[in-house]
């Protein structure tokens, strides 16, 4: 029974982060300016590109 509940408990604590990590791309954006906290390597400008932060 114990075994059992681990298993379920494990279960929620895995589809939680998952649920967080594809919720956190979720954020879209109308102007460039609020894509200014993005890192953009390689001499790249942070941009709103159809609704999402991009490198340009």
């Amino acid at each position: 029974m114990t075994k059992i509940l681990n298993f379920v408990y494990a279960m929620i604590i895995i589809l939680s982060l998952f649920l967080l990590v594809t919720n956190i791309r979720a954020l879209n954006c109308t102007t460039a300016s609020q894509c200014v906290n993005n890192r953009c390597y390689l001499h790249g400008k942070p941009s709103c590109l159809n609704g999402q932060c991009a490198c340009v």
